[in-house]
């Protein structure tokens, strides 16, 4: 059953929705994982529009976001790579 929370962006509050207790902590980690990087950005830049620092946050995100998922490939590809060799050995 979902469960209602609100969480706090930029000192703004919204409500959210998490469709359990660990959808809950997940959602809190998160946003405050996001207003901090918000609140540094906004820092950073003092005279930016909100929505651009919005902007600025989102494609920081996505950047760390397809950095991690392309390490995560590559180490995918040397796992597939050793547990082949080590088959192979074993097989020998």
């Amino acid at each position: 059953m979902s469960k209602r929370i609100e969480i706090t962006i930029l000192g703004k509050v919204l409500q959210v929705e998490a469709p359990d207790e660990a959808g809950v902590q997940q959602l809190h980690t998160c946003a405050r994982a996001l207003d901090a990087k918000l609140q540094h950005l906004r820092i950073l830049n003092q005279t930016m529009p909100t929505e651009r620092v919005v902007i600025m946050a989102a494609l920081n995100l996505m950047h760390e976001l397809l950095a991690l998922q392309t390490e995560k490939e590559l180490i995918d590809q040397e796992l597939k790579a050793s547990l082949k060799r080590m088959q192979e050995w074993v097989e020998a």
